[in-house]
């Protein structure tokens, strides 16, 4: 199984983009000699959580309901009869990233927007479903009339299961009768659209096997602007400790202001390890892995020039000796950065 997800700013290129960012060399954060220096320290050190996971940290997923679900046939009606009580489902994929996720806390948000000719009457249900188990239900309280939207209240998720795959169910739909003449094109909705913020999770499921890959660009600055600099025979080494119980294989990729690549970050894409799992899933370990970036002249001068960065990482669950791995809120991804370069740089000149 493998997925191709199109993101804005993925938090795990935060590592990536710390790794390189951190490198804003200002006379305000490092005491400089005039001319050239050894400088050999910590750059930046962070911890991630599942709950930085994007596409987990909030989660939006949606379905649109035709007028062939409700039983109507493209054409003309001279009038539209009443619907009572109807009950219909469709199943809906959530994420391509998760199998289950549990929330601490949670809130959703249901908006309904109705493209129908007929207005949908208040007691209308929407529940969400697995396997017949009632996830969550919410009736509606006012009447929605066509070519209108229904907002709800924020709703508590706390407790509450999600699944990559639901059934979404309109149960006792109800509409009032159209006295016109009506056509049904085809393009008539009730889309109900899922949003579920400011969330904290307690567990994150992935199944064996699953792998998606994420893509993201962002914008790049590498140099500050209160000096110039070089740096020569200079290394960046990055050190993760994943107790995530997914590898991790990422790349970036700094291009100019048309978007053409300059340079990568490096030579060969970074895997980084996946914990191990005991039976029930869960990680019992935390390895390390490392990668060096060399910082030659070329190189250096390369990423001052970029102004956006490319990221790319294949996130791949290998643990097959279970069908589900699991992260738990207290499941951490370490990221430190340590610098090892020979700087040289002139105090006097501002960088236009």
């Amino acid at each position: 199984m493998h997925k191709v997800i199109y993101m804005k700013t993925p938090i795990f290129y935060l590592g990536i983009i710390i790794v390189l960012q951190s490198c804003k060399f200002s006379p305000d954060e490092i005491t400089l000699p005039n001319w050239k220096s050894e400088w050999l320290a910590p750059i930046s050190k962070t911890t991630l959580s599942p709950q930085d996971i994007q596409g987990v940290d909030s989660i939006h997923f949606e379905h649109g309901f035709s007028a062939n679900d409700l039983g109507m046939p493209l054409g003309t009606y001279p009038m539209l009869p009443a619907i009572t009580g109807l009950n219909i489902s469709q199943s809906v994929t959530t994420s391509n990233i998760y199998y289950e996720v549990t929330f601490d806390s949670a809130l959703g948000k249901i908006k309904i927007i109705n493209s129908m000719p007929f207005t949908i009457k208040a007691g209308t249900k929407i529940t969400l479903d697995k396997n017949n188990n009632v996830l969550f239900s919410f009736t509606i309280n006012n009447d929605v009339a066509p070519n209108t939207t229904f907002q709800s209240p924020d709703i508590d998720f706390a407790g509450k299961k999600l699944y990559n795959q639901i059934d979404v169910k309109l149960e006792n739909l109800s509409t009032n009768a159209v006295n016109n003449s009506v056509t049904i094109s085809g393009n008539e909705r009730i889309t109900i659209q899922f949003d579920i913020i400011n969330l904290q999770l307690r567990e994150l499921a992935v199944e064996a096997n699953n792998q998606f890959e994420v893509v993201d660009t962002t914008d790049f600055t590498f140099a500050g602007d209160e000096m110039a600099a070089e740096a020569v025979n200079g290394k960046l080494k990055i050190f993760i400790e994943n107790q995530f119980p997914i590898q991790q294989t990422i790349q970036a990729y700094f291009m100019d202001s048309l978007f053409n690549v300059v340079d990568s970050l490096f030579t060969q894409p970074f895997v980084i390890f996946s914990a191990h799992v005991d039976a029930q899933g869960y990680s019992n370990d935390k390895p390390l892995s490392s990668a060096e970036i060399i910082l030659n002249a070329q190189k250096f001068n390369n990423l001052k020039n970029a102004k956006f960065l490319k990221a790319k990482a294949v996130f791949q669950n290998i643990n097959n000796t279970v069908s589900l791995v699991r992260m738990r809120r207290t499941d951490s991804f370490d990221i430190q950065v340590v610098g090892d370069l020979q700087l040289q740089y002139d105090l006097n000149q501002k960088e236009q």
